[in-house]
This record gives C-alpha cells, structure tokens and sequence, in this order.
C-alpha cells in the first residue's frame, strides 16, 4: 500500500468525527504503513517468558513499555526499560516494569508488556512523506525547539487571517529584503501592490521611498509615517496580514515605536478590523524592550532576527489553511 492517501484520510476523518486529538497505537502504525515509513518491529508479552522470547525474535537491543489502559505517563508508573540487550534482561526487566505498575495504580489493568525494537535505522523514512502526514492532518512542523516555543507561543496571540495577500512595511530596504527572502521560504504570498493602494502608501513616505510591496518608508522618517502606513495597511481590506521591519533611528526610538503601533492596531480593533501584525525590530538593546512591550499587547515582534517572526506567521497561516480557514496562495 504505497502512499495511500485515502487509507490515511480515512484514519484521520474518523479520528475528528470522535472529537479525539490523539490517534490510537494502531491508527498510527497504519498511517505509517500508508506510506511505507519504517517503524519498529514491535510485540506485547503477557508473559515473562513471552518477553523473553518476543525480545530475541524482535532482536537486541529493545525497548520495554507497560501496556495498560489506565497509565498514560509510563515513565512516571516506572513502566519503562530501555536498551534490554538479552533474553534475561527481557525476562526480569516485564517482572520490574508490571511491578512498578501494580505499585503505581493497583486498580489499573495490566495487559502486558510491549517490547519494541530501539535501533536508530528502525525510524528512518523519507522525511517529504513525513510532511505530507503532516499537512494532512493539519500538524504544523517545527524544525527546531525554537521554532516550536514560537509557534506554542505566538500562533495563539495572532488573529487569523481572511486571506493570503501578505504586506512588509519597513523603515530599512536590507530589512525589507531579508523580510522577503523569509516570506518565500515559509510559503507566504507577498501581495502585488495595486495601482490606487501604491498610489495611497506614496502619500505618507518620503520620495525617495519604495511603495510597492515591501514598502520602504527608509530611515530618517517620523513616528507619524509608521503610524500612517500601517493604519493604512489594516484599513485596506485587500491586505490581510503586516509583517513590520523596524531599525533603530533616533527620530523614531524604538519605545516610541512600539506604543504607536500598539494605539494603532488597538484603535483599528476597536473597529473591528482585526489582521495578524508581526514585527522584527534591529537596533541596540532598547529594541528588546520594544519587543516585549509588542508582544504583551498582541504583536509578536522579535528583536534581532527577520527570520523568526515571517516563521511565526509561517504557522499560523499552515494553521489556518489545516483547519480550511484560508486557502491555499
């Protein structure tokens, strides 16, 4: 059954139509064998001589798992041994892991005890099938610890967006570039900037500036044309979300920065209009300030990084097309 989508489609609706957010054992090994990813060799004794042998015929070393319906947390029951390299081991180590379990919850059911294969090679696959499970069943993938804090941590802050038309607003053209390159590389689509909406993003920067998309306001500018061109960029119901690049100048101070654009999302949601607005901020350490204050008021913003924050918003538009809010770009 070579990546068969359907068999996997049919696991997951049945999955959601239970209102569980958990596959069972055997619904994940069936996903996995879908799409012939490799997965342990595994067994449950009910015996200890059952682990004995189902050890050796699985093959050294293994992995030992209490099997019970009424302990999740097998670690915390002490229903766990790894790296079991012989038969006696296999042998003595289901009489420790089922003791441990009768000790920890004398009224669970002990069905047995699982031994699976533990060698690396065991879990290689081919890493496009993985995201392709992935976006079928709406998971997003982070690549990093960082990555996954950020998304834990932002993709609940962000409204969700209404459509895929993505506008950089920056006071720096390296920004804007580096802002961009990193839409790309998460699957954004940078919004082509109409004629009239050029035309209305001139009138707040200098002429010098760039009004197409990103939109450079360059500088040497005042508060008053971050706080102009954002307002406008969330009136305009054709842009549905703001990635802002910040860079320190002494017109427009970082704090300074970062209050006017909070009163400004904050009087655009008092008008209903609620869009996702990033920020990067560079600067010296008064940017950290800034970014902190963003955030506490709804903005994630990031200082140092232009990668991070279009990463963040990456998320929550993977997000929303899972869960069939916004369409593909």
């Amino acid at each position: 059954m070579a990546n068969d989508k359907s068999a996997v489609r049919i696991i997951l609706n049945l999955a959601k139509a239970e209102a569980r957010n958990a596959l069972t054992a055997p619904e994940a090994r069936g996903i996995c064998e879908a799409y012939e990813i490799n997965i342990p060799k595994e067994a449950v004794a009910k015996t200890a001589e059952d682990a004995g042998r189902l050890a050796a015929e699985i093959g050294f070393p293994v992995v030992m798992k209490i099997v019970s319906p009424q302990i999740l947390h097998k670690t915390e029951a002490g229903g766990v041994i790894v790296g079991v390299r012989s038969v006696d081991q296999a042998t003595r180590g289901y009489a420790t892991i089922v003791g441990n379990a009768r000790h920890f919850d004398a009224n669970a059911e002990i069905l047995g005890a699982r031994a699976a294969s533990s060698h690396t090679g065991a879990l290689a696959g081919n890493d496009k099938i993985y995201d392709d499970v992935f976006k079928q069943s709406g998971v997003i993938r982070a690549r990093s610890l960082r990555d996954l804090l950020e998304f834990a941590r932002g993709i609940p802050v962000l409204p969700t967006p209404k459509g895929n038309n993505v506008v950089i607003i920056t006071g720096a053209g390296g920004s804007g570039v580096l802002l961009s390159d990193a839409c790309v590389d998460n699957g954004l689509a940078l919004m082509a900037m109409p004629p009239d909406l050029d035309a209305a993003f001139r009138k707040f920067i200098p002429p010098f500036g760039a009004a197409g998309n990103p939109v450079d306001i360059t500088g040497g500018e005042p508060p008053t044309t971050y706080q102009n061109t954002v307002r406008l960029g969330l009136e305009d119901p054709r842009i549905h979300a703001l990635i802002l690049g910040y860079w320190h100048t002494i017109i427009t101070p970082p704090m300074a920065f970062a209050r006017l654009m909070v009163e400004v999302v904050a009087e655009m949601r008092a008008k209903g209009i609620e869009k996702p607005v990033m920020a990067s901020l560079a600067g010296d350490v008064g940017v950290e300030e800034a970014a902190e204050y963003l955030y506490e008021h709804g903005i994630p913003a990031y200082a140092y990084s232009t990668e991070i924050p279009v990463a963040v918003l990456g998320a929550k538009y993977k997000w929303a097309r899972g869960a069939g809010l916004v369409p593909g770009p």
